[in-house]
């Protein structure tokens, strides 16, 4: 069993990727679930990433720095 930083766990005794989101929602994914789970991940975050714009500032009076991110829709007929 392998146990990330992040608290993912890959546990292969019983063929289980424990994926934790926050404190209160932990997912929980077969092998062959999770090879799944992650090519939706990965078509999301393709569409997500080339419509996004990450926008940082510095605010003049304290120096924090700040993002924003915008996303523009694709259009319909862009979308297959």
């Amino acid at each position: 069993m392998i146990s990330l930083e992040n608290g993912i766990i890959i546990d292969g005794q019983n063929d289980l990727v424990v994926f934790p989101i926050g404190d209160s929602l932990v997912l929980k994914f077969t092998f062959e679930e999770w090879i799944h789970f992650v090519s939706m991940v990965g078509d999301a975050n393709l569409i997500f990433e080339s419509n996004t714009t990450i926008n940082n500032y510095e605010c003049g009076s304290c120096g924090s720095i700040n993002s924003t991110i915008e996303y523009e829709e694709l259009d319909k007929e862009d979308f297959h």
